[in-house]
């Protein structure tokens, strides 16, 4: 007798806030992440401050801002949001050895012959629940005996999690018809004649249903029913880059750890450079005596298989290790790693190659200096400022948190700009201007230079539109940065910002 098959469909219906909130907090307003469809920039996703509002999905961005003045715009990036969605299949491994990538916000777990490590099918969805809800993920969770029936149960059943008890055909009658999957066009139809719940469905004639609209409905409705087989294919599970250690003796000694990490990081940094491959996230686990486990972790910025470099990174963290009664093996993953490319050899002069392997030197003491920070103080702890192409002197910088070679152009912008410009004249050329409470002749003006606003953008800073900025210099010897609105007829002067 053949083993009942069930199916756990683990549902992110936001996963691209969620993961944009693991980066950093976004502020309690209305959010939306934008794509281009049909030469128009559309609504790919909202959070629910956006959704009360009246923001929806597939709404054009103009619409959006005109109904809220607030709203914050990023780009839909799936290649990130797929590269986490195998790095949350990587994790859901604990629970079941063969998963699915279903999308860029769905994963497909086949728990036939699991559920009984957790304590039955309910606590097996209580336990990956939990620790979702632990890493601040919104889920929805359906186990079912067909895949299409976890796929709508989940999506279209509860808000929480479900498990299939009884006959499939009777838990999936109440669900809408999109629970099929069926393609926008031919839900759209359906619809249209009142056919807007499965058991609509299923009270008509197959030959009817697929003269008039096809075998896609049919097809689609056997599946969920597990009358027409629909297996799904595993991903394959990418081991870590792994080396351990094992002792006869436990050890508890700082030198001996330091010795055996020493060891670990040569044989990984072999493996690695083998496969032409670099560290950018390590893991050195010690396993104690008492069965206790302790992890230290390090960060790389750029990724890398010498192990000099690696070990200068752990040597700050050994003093962290507390070996207990002793340790009896150690273990270094290296669960991040890139390509590294090699870097052909070529033919310089003496001063040429000492001139290139200065700058390597100091490419790398910048990294280790980057790394050792960021392993103290956390990773967005230190970054850096870019240029951004742009001509606004408000967005002429972001900050980067990738280390670029392309660093924040020399252009005659000041070093400290006002978040918002300051007026402080209103009339004809100003003579005089204060600065910290203190009255500055001004006796040279450098200037003008007109900055118009994107007209693509509506930026409510520009909504005056042009403007005139010139270079105050003052008898103090400061400068200042002003400006004045070409099109406004009173002239008003506005500070924006200081040169050093």
């Amino acid at each position: 007798m053949t083993e009942r098959k069930r199916y756990i469909s683990l549902y992110l219906p936001q996963w691209a806030i969620d993961c944009r909130n693991q980066q950093n907090k976004l502020p309690e307003q209305p959010y939306v992440q934008t794509t281009k469809s049909k030469n128009k920039v559309v609504i790919e996703i909202a959070n629910d401050f956006a959704y009360q509002q009246g923001i929806q999905k597939g709404m054009s961005l103009a619409t959006a801002r005109a109904i809220s003045s607030n709203l914050i715009v990023e780009d839909y990036d799936s290649e990130f949001l797929q590269k986490k969605i195998e790095q949350l299949a990587d994790w859901a491994y604990q629970f079941t050895p063969f998963i699915s990538c279903d999308g860029m916000d769905s994963l497909m777990l086949d728990a036939t012959g699991c559920s009984h490590l957790f304590g039955g099918e309910k606590g097996m969805l209580q336990q990956l629940s939990t620790k979702l809800t632990s890493l601040k993920l919104h889920h929805r969770l359906a186990m079912a005996d067909t895949v299409a029936g976890a796929w709508g149960l989940a999506r279209y059943a509860s808000k929480g999690f479900l498990v299939q008890d009884g006959s499939i055909k009777t838990i999936i009658k109440s669900l809408p018809i999109a629970a099929l999957r069926l393609s926008d066009d031919l839900l759209v139809d359906l619809q249209r004649m009142g056919l807007r719940r499965i058991e609509d469905l299923l009270t008509l004639p197959r030959s009817n249903i697929s003269c008039r609209y096809g075998l896609e409905p049919v097809l689609r409705l056997d599946k969920m029913l597990g009358d027409v087989a629909d297996p799904i294919t595993p991903r394959r599970y990418k081991t870590p880059h792994m080396v351990r250690l094992g002792f006869p003796d436990a050890i508890g000694l700082a030198e001996d750890i330091e010795a055996g990490l020493d060891r670990l990081i040569d044989q990984l940094c072999i493996r690695l450079e083998k496969d032409a491959l670099g560290a950018k996230q390590l893991h050195l686990i010690c396993e104690k005596v008492n069965k206790t486990q302790q992890v230290i972790s390090v960060g790389l910025s750029e990724a890398s298989h010498k192990p000099k470099y690696c070990k200068r990174l752990f040597l700050e963290k050994i003093k962290e290790i507390e070996p207990g009664f002793g340790i009896d093996a150690m273990r270094l993953l290296a669960t991040v790693v890139e390509k590294v490319q090699h870097r052909q050899n070529t033919i310089l002069m003496t001063g040429e190659r000492q001139r290139f392997q200065k700058q390597e030197r100091l490419r790398e003491d910048l990294n280790i200096l980057v790394d050792r920070l960021r392993n103290r103080l956390g990773y967005h702890a230190v970054g850096h400022i870019r240029a951004r192409d742009t001509h606004l002197p408000d967005r002429i910088q972001a900050w980067q948190m990738n280390l670029e070679k392309n660093w924040p152009k020399n252009q005659k912008r000041p070093a400290l700009l006002h978040n918002k410009p300051i007026p402080f004249h209103q009339g004809n050329v100003p003579t005089h201007l204060s600065y910290k409470g203190k009255i500055d002749q001004i006796i040279q003006w450098q200037g003008p230079e007109r900055i118009s606003p994107n007209w693509w953008q509506r930026d409510a800073d520009w909504h005056h539109g042009d403007r005139d900025y010139y270079i105050a210099c003052t008898k103090s010897g400061r400068r200042y940065w002003v400006y004045q609105h070409v099109q406004q007829t009173e002239k008003v002067w506005y500070l924006h910002g200081y040169f050093s």
